[in-house]
């Protein structure tokens, strides 16, 4: 019960609408690496003493990320940054362990993950679409002061593209009705609250979602659990589409049928993948160090403005942005993580929920990063998104992510 009191905890500090807590007076970039060490230090303390089993699938394939980190460590530009990142790396490590030995020891603890991370994002939803409605809902906001800790659309888009993806996979297991219907409600809640955030990349993640979903569905032969949700979001998207001049726009920026007027186009972020190889190219087997990324790229690849006023804080892609910081070698340890993942989530989906929620997230995620790298701060929303990222790695790892159909 420790153990899962204490994951339980820190999960909710986790999604916990506020900013991260420094009782200790570390400093931003250390505070939320703290946390994570003192939720995991004594689970995986407790988990020695009764020898748990701390073995997963995954452990070859995190040592060799871990490796080719500490090795590029070694030449980095900035070592101090580099530390910082790497410490928080480890605290990350160490909530995958403790994730996976909780719930072996526990195994209801993955719902109890889930549920909490449901209604800490509905609540950081409705603090932001509070703020949200004081600017009108055709304004598309920047930064968001409130809720404090989330500040901007796409970190607030990617936390509804995790809830989406846990309700959908709800919806598609439930066994009784009034659960399904239930659910049905709050999905239509959140792809509202999805198109509003006006974060085109997040509509790209839900998207992904789907269409895992359908793959999965055929396979499991339940595709008609797909209908209700594809004309609900048919429904939604009608009409918000038709009364909303902001997502006309930016949905026609998506398919080119529109001018690109908004930041961070995909003709920008593919000039910024272009500079990231040639990058790449110039430091191709340790990288610049982890952390470093912004240090190098903006001087030397990136010395003026872009468009957006901005001139390049990381490279609008999380496997390039890690490629170039780690050099090639780390970048393909690093993505042959994610596949795994993926891979092994794909194959243990059918299994329960959790793990096909599990799976749903992880999916959503990659999406998303596919033209941002969400994880490239170490301060709140970031660090928070890349930590809640390893603990559904923990969920698809685990074979004793199970739960009984609602």
């Amino acid at each position: 019960m420790i153990q899962l009191a204490l994951l339980a905890a820190f999960v909710v500090c986790l999604i916990w609408p506020g900013a991260v807590p420094d009782p200790l007076g570390v400093g931003d970039q250390l505070a939320w690496s703290v946390i994570c060490f003192c939720a995991a230090a004594p689970i995986l303390v407790q988990a020695f003493a009764e020898r748990q089993k701390l073995r997963t699938s995954l452990d070859w394939l995190v040592g060799a990320y871990l490796l080719f980190v500490f090795v590029s460590s070694v030449t980095s530009v900035d070592r101090q940054q580099t530390l910082l990142t790497v410490i928080a790396l480890l605290g990350n490590v160490a909530i995958f362990y403790a994730t996976t030995t909780t719930i072996g020891h526990k195994p209801r603890a993955a719902p109890v993950v889930l549920g909490i991370v449901v209604v800490g994002i509905a609540i950081v939803e409705i603090i932001a679409l509070e703020f949200h409605l004081e600017l009108g809902v055709l304004a598309r906001p920047g930064v968001y002061p409130r809720p404090a800790g989330w500040s901007g659309y796409p970190e607030l888009g990617l936390l509804a593209a995790v809830q989406f993806a846990i309700l959908f996979a709800l919806v598609q297991d439930s066994r009784s009705w009034w659960v399904r219907v239930a659910t049905l409600v709050l999905l239509g809640v959140n792809l509202v609250e999805l198109a509003l955030l006006y974060s085109r990349l997040a509509w790209i993640a839900v998207v992904g979602v789907g269409g895992v979903a359908i793959a999965l569905s055929i396979r499991a032969r339940r595709v008609w659990r797909l209908i209700s949700v594809g004309l609900l979001m048919l429904a939604i998207g009608t009409v918000l589409i038709s009364q909303n001049a902001t997502l006309r726009t930016l949905a026609g920026n998506l398919v080119g049928m529109e001018p690109q007027t908004v930041a961070a186009t995909p003709g920008q972020r593919f000039t910024i993948w272009e500079r990231t190889a040639r990058m790449i190219r110039d430091h191709p087997w340790l990288g610049v160090g982890p952390g470093n990324f912004a240090l190098v790229y903006e001087p030397h690849y990136n010395p003026h403005l872009n468009p957006d006023g901005r001139r390049g804080v990381h490279a609008h892609n999380l496997w390039l942005h890690q490629t170039a910081e780690l050099g090639l070698p780390g970048g393909a340890a690093y993505l042959i993580l994610w596949i795994a993942v993926l891979v092994v989530g794909w194959k243990r989906a059918p299994s329960s929920l959790v793990q096909q929620a599990a799976f749903y997230v992880v999916v959503a995620v990659a999406f998303r990063n596919l033209g941002d790298n969400m994880f490239y701060s170490l301060v709140d929303g970031s660090a928070r998104l890349n930590t809640l990222t390893w603990i559904f790695f923990a969920l698809c790892a685990s074979p004793s992510a199970a739960t009984g159909h609602p």
